[in-house]
Formats: C-alpha cells, sequence, structure tokens
C-alpha cells in the first residue's frame, strides 16, 4: 500500500478508536510510508505506561476486521527518555541475496537480542521479505475466460493445513498426515483451477511459480543488498 491508503485505510481507522479506548493519552503522531505506519502515543504525566500498552494493543486487535484483509498486528514498544536506540545493526552480503539476510535479520539474529535483558527489538527494516510468488500470464487468463480471482480462490482452497489425527493397527499408533499443503513448490504447478471447454486448467497454464519476495520499498541505496534493525537497550 502506499502512504496515502495506510493512513486513510489503517492509521486514521485505528487513532479514532485510540482516545475512546485509551487511557490518559495527550497526543498522537502518526507517520506514514510506503507499506509501514508509525504512530507515537504520548501520555499524560503519571499515567500507568503498562495498562496504556495493554489497552493499545487490544484496541488494535478489535480494529483489525476493519482493516485491509491479511493484515499484521502492530508491533507497541514502550519509549521513555532513557529509551534511546544505541545499537544499530545492518546486514549485507556480496554472496547471499536479499531474501536470505532478511531471514537472517528476521528468524536468527532478532531472537537472539531480544533475550538480551532490558532490550526492545523492532522488526527488522528493509530488505526483501522472502514469499512464494505466483505470477499471472494475464494473456493465458484471458484466452481462458479467467481472472485473477480464480488463481488466489484455488490456492486458498488447496493450500491449507487439516488435523488429521492417527491410525492405531496392531500394537502400533501412526501419525496420519495430509497432503493438504504442498511440501515443494513446483506441487503448486499442479493445483487444478477449474473446467474450461471440457479441459482442467491447472497453475502451471497461466501462472509461473517461484520463491521470490515482495515488492522492496524500504532500503537504503548501498554497494550491497542491506537491512537495518534497530535494537533498544
Amino acid at each position: 500500500m502506499n502512504a496515502q491508503d495506510v493512513q486513510n485505510r489503517i492509521l486514521t481507522i485505528h487513532q479514532r478508536e485510540l482516545a475512546s479506548l485509551v487511557d490518559d493519552i495527550s497526543r498522537i503522531e502518526a507517520t506514514s510510508y510506503d507499506g509501514v505506519g508509525v504512530e507515537k502515543v504520548y501520555l499524560h504525566e503519571g499515567a500507568d505506561v503498562n495498562r496504556a500498552i495493554s489497552q493499545v494493543a487490544s484496541s488494535a486487535l478489535a480494529q483489525l476486521k476493519r482493516m485491509p484483509p491479511n493484515i499484521m498486528p502492530p508491533l507497541v514498544l514502550r519509549y521513555g527518555a532513557t529509551d534511546v536506540p544505541i545499537i544499530q545493526l545492518s546486514l549485507s552480503s556480496d554472496r547471499l541475496p536479499d531474501t536470505a539476510l532478511n531471514d537472517l535479520g528476521q528468524h536468527i539474529i532478532r531472537p537472539d537480542l531480544a533475550v538480551v535483558h532490558g532490550a526492545d527489538v523492532p522488526y527488522p527494516y528493509g530488505g526483501k521479505p522472502r514469499v512464494i510468488m505466483v505470477d499471472l500470464d494475464q494473456q493465458a487468463l484471458k484466452s481462458r475466460g479467467m481472472s485473477p480471482s480464480d488463481v488466489s480462490e484455488a490456492l486458498r482452497r488447496q493450500n491449507v493445513i487439516l488435523p488429521a489425527g492417527d491410525v492405531k493397527i496392531g500394537s502400533n499408533d501412526y501419525t496420519v498426515t495430509m497432503n493438504s499443503s504442498p511440501d515443494l513448490i513446483k506441487e503448486i504447478d499442479s493445483f487444478p483451477i477449474k473446467q474450461v471447454g471440457g479441459k482442467t486448467v491447472f497453475i502451471r497454464d497461466v501462472a509461473h511459480v517461484h520463491d521470490g519476495f515482495q515488492v522492496q520499498t524500504r532500503c537504503k541505496p548501498t554497494r550491497f543488498p542491506s537491512m537495518e534493525s534497530r535494537a533498544l537497550l
């Protein structure tokens, strides 16, 4: 989402509820960027900060249903005069792709920093978050009278986690697994979408599936792919 949509569809909606759901708010400042929004909630002197943090988090969860689908809950950080960012960690490599750097920062380095006593570590900023991409062939879709929503619905129906249970045979108890979620990327190519002219149209007929990344909107121009994370100690 661009900065204006982030402001109108996410931040503004949340700010309208903060004043009525969170106690002792002095003022709210918000800044919108491409794909991310930052809110600063200032409290009156003597306010219970812990209670305010809990109220901010719960109010955000209550507003998720009114916001764009699949949006993630916000990361709420306590910040005061003594909470000054003293560590800035940047990752760069001339061998690893941006997606690998993002995984390292998010899933390896950040958890190690977060267990330090008194540390408050936000999410990494920048880089390319790894996702499995399904690039659509618009001409192939049009020639079959299909739309992107048909592909999206097929992916939603055939990539789910279902409980399977177990089966007891004799003295052995076996765990039963379901093939409702693919183990390999190439298996997504074989997902059927719909019947067109008596023939089954598969994902591979109208799209290219590959290991990719989200559109990168937050990365400083550097010599190598980079990603930044700030740690508050």
